[in-house]
């Protein structure tokens, strides 16, 4: 918010949005210790939590402003609408479903925050020189949207993953975006994917056979964050 007017003032910043799932709303006071701010070449943000978060829900958003002077006189409310559709930035999200781990004579799901001990049982390619075990891991990616597509709009929403060992506190896998053909890293599927549906995205790995635990952090977003699965 900027003030573009010639008079300082402070004032009421309110933020309403309807969704899908319920109205919410949100006050910000301007007080005279920050009016100075709004002044400035790109003035003051705001932000707010939207919860439920925007892939969950259509929102209609009401910005208004009720703006005083610095000696108390009332200037004219201003007020914008506007409409946020679902998925505005990204139709493909990464799936709540689990991870997937195929090995050489089957696979098995792994849940989210929970734990998978690999064994002796599941076969994988050993490489006897590097000491490594391979095997493929998949992510699964749904299509939230409402119109059946092949890849990301706008390319915003990229697939970050690692893959940290402990208790050595070391990356075995360095923090990667998975690219399906996509420009920026944005997931991209041959065939149109329906809404509701998804695909696995499948990728090799590979990690030292050593004990202790291995953690695989997956998150879909427009930078890498961390989040883990």
């Amino acid at each position: 918010m900027k003030n573009v007017g010639n008079k300082s003032f402070v004032g009421h910043f309110r933020w309403e949005w309807y969704t899908d799932c319920g109205a919410r709303s949100a006050n910000k006071d301007i007080p005279p210790s920050q009016s100075a701010a709004l002044e400035t070449a790109t003035g003051m943000h705001f932000s707010f939590d939207c919860n439920p978060p925007l892939h969950e829900c259509a929102i209609h958003g009401i910005f208004s402003i009720a703006p005083v002077t610095m000696d108390g006189k009332r200037l004219k409310n201003a007020q914008m609408e506007k409409d946020v559709p679902r998925f505005e930035y990204n139709q493909f999200l990464l799936s709540e479903r689990r991870l997937m781990l195929r090995f050489l004579h089957g696979s098995t799901y792994v849940n989210k925050n929970q734990g998978y001990t690999i064994t002796s049982n599941d076969a994988y390619d050993y490489d006897q020189a590097t000491r490594k075990a391979s095997f493929v891991i998949c992510f699964p990616v749904k299509n939230c949207g409402g119109t059946a597509g092949k890849g990301d709009r706008l390319g915003y929403a990229k697939l970050y993953w690692s893959v940290h060992h402990w208790p050595s506190n070391t990356h075995a896998v360095y923090p990667q975006y998975l690219s399906n053909r996509g420009a920026n890293g944005a997931f991209y599927s041959d065939s149109p994917i329906e809404p509701g549906h998804g695909v696995s995205v499948e990728r090799s790995l590979s990690l030292p056979v050593q004990s202790g635990r291995y953690e695989v952090r997956v998150h879909m977003g427009p930078t890498w964050q961390g989040h883990q699965i």
